[in-house]
């Protein structure tokens, strides 16, 4: 079973949280990254970005 992300970013001092992101914890990241970067979400390129949480929400929980 693969596990399924939801990472969430702090950006210019708002969240911001992925779509479900499946793979590894790095590979969901640099997806919600790519994410983030096409987002309609943010008008303008954002001037500070910080890694918040991933929420794991499918996957191996043991």
């Amino acid at each position: 079973m693969e596990t399924t992300y939801i990472i969430t970013f702090v950006v210019d001092g708002r969240d911001w949280s992925s779509r479900p992101i499946k793979g590894s914890l790095q590979e969901a990241t640099d997806e919600a990254k790519d994410q983030l970067r096409i987002s309609r979400f943010y008008g303008k390129k954002p001037k500070k970005v910080e890694f918040k949480s991933a929420k794991l929400i499918s996957g191996n929980f043991s």
